[in-house]
């Protein structure tokens, strides 16, 4: 069952409008998924922590699997994010966070996959292009890029 909700919260990721996530949180029918719209919205990631695997198990167990695949891959979108922004945490823990964050744009993109989404597998893959590069693993990064530039491409087609 598609719901209006998760197509907006999903195109807020790929396009980081914030009317969009807006929208989304207006959509939402349910408190639950109003709460972590919103603490998704303000970056608190304990917020997400706390609302995300709850909300995630009982939609899953509802048999509303678009719906907890969305909240799965929102609540990992804030760690796959940690790619973008490593290099904010003290030296000594930068090589930790981007190992995290690229560790979660695998998830992500395995979740995107799931949900048939391919604007979402391209961002992450293009995320995990940055990732890799900032690591230095060169023909990775090359692999990701390519794979995210053919996701767009097929999309501009």
């Amino acid at each position: 069952m598609s719901t209006n909700w998760t197509a907006l919260a999903r195109t807020y990721l790929t396009h980081r409008d914030l009317a969009v996530l807006e929208q989304a949180i207006a959509a939402a029918q349910e408190q639950e998924i109003v709460a972590l719209l919103k603490a998704f919205q303000a970056q608190e990631i304990e917020a997400v922590d706390r609302c995300a695997g709850g909300l995630h198990e009982s939609l899953h167990r509802a048999g509303r699997t678009e719906e907890a695949l969305t909240i799965a891959l929102l609540h990992i979108d804030l760690r796959a994010r940690l790619v973008e922004i490593y290099n904010r945490v003290p030296v000594e823990q930068q090589m930790q966070a981007l190992q995290m964050g690229l560790e979660n744009c695998t998830i992500a993109i395995a979740l995107a996959t799931r949900l048939n989404d391919l604007p979402c597998v391209a961002l992450y893959k293009g995320i995990e292009g940055n990732g890799l590069y900032a690591a230095r693993c060169l023909d990775e990064a090359r692999q990701a890029y390519q794979e995210a530039l053919a996701i767009y491409r097929r999309l501009a087609d």
